[in-house]
């Protein structure tokens, strides 16, 4: 084999979808060739497109390569077994291995500990019942938590007046709105619920809700947070605090629009232009979808003007990460207005949630921004689902 110039790492550590998994073992065993260099490259592809945690160790040494009992360099172990000898696989190949061994470290495939903001406002005890729903159907632990960001706060006076005093009467005050919203036959609830719903947990934080949120938000598979709460006008896309929690979370965010019930996910609609397809947010997006036996819904807005080759390019890539197990669509939607058009098609295929990229900043703004399309999102009644490209390296 030829010999390169090349800087191999002995060890390298990389976080990936479960903040508290075991990360994944990864021994290549080899020298400083090209098929070696070309295994890392197709690892490491691998393990962007699917992010679980893992540690990576380059093993050069002849006396530790021969204590392996190795028939053929490079090699791949994994997790104590040996994937491969004296050839490289294909990236597919890799990512499906991991896909099928480790899927259970994605957070939106795990789904085991959900979280939800509340101001304790009408508004909110509507999506605090759809996150219990959503929790009972996936066997989740539910935390309920409401950000305090004035000592003053609260329906009751503290006979203090210190921290502790308001803290303990905001959390009397928020275990009796959890207890009214979910378990008071006179307000929709059933007190039958305690003993087959899910667990859920209550607290009270401290700080700006969307800072305060968005800081623990790590500690989560999903935020469940309502698209409109106390001071809600009709007329804003989520609502301010929604709005910066679903841009900044360190995990995904389902904002809800008021008084949505949970029926599950039968259709998602991606929403992609040229840049957001990248493969960690289609693996996460396939992940969600596949908890709920959902067909996703590709769709592209742009113009007349755009390269078809690009477009193919684009359904050729998404297929290369699907294989042929998955239900997907894919369409190119031709205009202007993107969230207009992309209501359109969620009503005439019954579609239950779109799926949005935040690193895609000037796209994400436009959906913001627009009157003309937050008018139609805020009126749409459909969960929007909030990926960020950025939740890698804090999950």
């Amino acid at each position: 084999m030829k010999e390169v110039a090349v800087n191999l790492p002995k060890t390298s550590t990389v976080s990936g979808d479960c903040a508290d998994c075991k990360p994944v073992e990864i021994r290549i065993y080899g020298s400083r060739d090209s098929e070696t260099t070309l295994l890392h490259e197709h690892i490491g592809a691998a393990l962007f497109a699917f992010p679980v945690k893992h540690r990576i160790t380059a093993v050069l040494a002849p006396e530790e390569i021969a204590a392996r009992n190795l028939s053929a360099l490079p090699a791949l172990e994994i997790d104590g077994q040996v994937f491969c000898e004296g050839n490289v696989p294909q990236i597919s190949v890799l990512i499906r291995y991991f896909e099928e061994h480790y899927l259970e470290h994605v957070k939106l495939w795990q789904l085991k500990h959900l979280l939800t903001p509340v101001d304790m406002s009408p508004g909110s005890a509507s999506t605090l019942r759809y996150a219990y729903a959503m929790a009972k159907e996936l066997d989740s632990e539910l935390d309920v938590v409401y950000a305090m960001d004035s000592i003053f706060e609260g329906v009751r006076a503290s006979a203090t007046g210190f921290l502790s005093g308001y803290n303990k009467t905001m959390q009397i005050e928020l275990d009796n709105f959890i207890e009214g919203t979910l378990f008071n036959p006179e307000h929709n609830g059933d007190a039958r619920h305690r003993l087959t719903g899910p667990k859920v947990s209550s607290k009270v934080i401290y700080g700006f809700p969307d800072a305060a949120i968005t800081g623990i938000s790590s500690h989560y598979d999903l935020i469940i947070i309502g698209a409109t709460g106390r001071n809600a006008t009709g007329k804003t896309l989520f609502g301010s605090i929604s709005t910066e929690v679903s841009k900044s979370a360190r995990c995904p965010v389902l904002v809800v629009p008021v008084n949505s019930e949970f029926y599950g996910f039968k259709n998602l609609v991606y929403a992609c232009d040229f840049n957001s397809l990248n493969p960690l947010n289609v693996i996460k997006t396939s992940a969600f979808a596949k908890r709920f036996g959902s067909q996703i819904h590709f769709i592209h807005v742009g113009t007349t003007l755009e390269d078809p080759e690009r477009l193919e390019l684009q359904v050729a890539n998404i297929r290369k990460l699907f294989g042929s197990e998955q239900n997907f669509d894919f369409q190119h939607l031709i205009g202007e207005q993107v969230v207009d058009q992309l209501y359109d098609y969620a009503v005439s295929h019954r579609v239950d949630a779109l799926v949005f990229v935040t690193h895609q900043r000037r796209f994400w703004e436009n959906l913001l921004h627009r009157s003309v399309t937050t008018d139609a999102v805020a009126g749409a009644h459909l969960p929007i689902l909030v990926l960020h490209l950025e939740d890698t390296a804090a999950e």
